[in-house]
């Protein structure tokens, strides 16, 4: 199993991922998170932009939307 698992579909491709990845979890590091804890929302946090970017029939195939996410930030930091 990957750390995102297989909760999202495969064989497709989700350009970007590894800079909202390392975005999320710097980001949740610097508001005081451990490693653990902000691997942990890194990896949600991604896996829900990618989850968005699927559910959009008219999703751009070059990167995720990971705008439509954004709105999960507080509450992953607030775990």
């Amino acid at each position: 199993r990957t750390l995102l698992d297989d909760r999202y579909q495969k064989g497709m491709d989700f350009h970007g991922t590894g800079d909202i990845f390392s975005a999320a979890c710097a980001g949740a590091m610097v508001r005081g998170k451990g490693l653990p804890d902000a691997l942990r929302l890194a990896a949600d946090f991604t896996l829900a932009c990618i989850q968005a970017t699927q559910r959009d029939p008219n999703a751009p195939w070059y990167g995720v939307e990971f705008e439509k996410a954004l709105h999960l930030l507080p509450g992953l930091l607030e775990r």
